[in-house]
């Protein structure tokens, strides 16, 4: 009886002491932007600087213009699919925090 006692007490000192946790701020939003034409990736994205992988036969496409631009085109090659949406990271709104 007395082990229940104190798991109950332990149990209410842990819900009255937790406290939410202030949530991120947002340094900037990433833009989408649709690719049109999904057999082919535009050389206005510039230069492939980095393959990651996201999931089992997932992959990102990260590219860079030549405004420093960032990118990311996702690529299913388990399926041979080039994902329409194409995430976009925008290098002003980095440096505008840093000021």
């Amino acid at each position: 009886m007395k082990n229940y006692f104190y798991v109950l007490m332990v149990l209410i000192v842990f819900i009255f002491s937790c406290e939410k946790l202030p949530s991120p701020s947002k340094a900037f939003d990433l833009s989408v932007d649709k690719l049109i034409d999904l057999d082919v990736i535009p050389l206005e994205y510039g230069k492939l600087i980095s393959v990651t992988s996201a999931a089992p036969g997932i992959a990102h496409l990260w590219f860079e213009d030549e405004n420093k631009t960032i990118r990311m085109v996702g690529v299913n090659y388990g399926e041979g699919v080039v994902s329409k949406d194409v995430r976009i990271i925008n290098r002003d709104y980095i440096n505008k925090g840093e000021e």
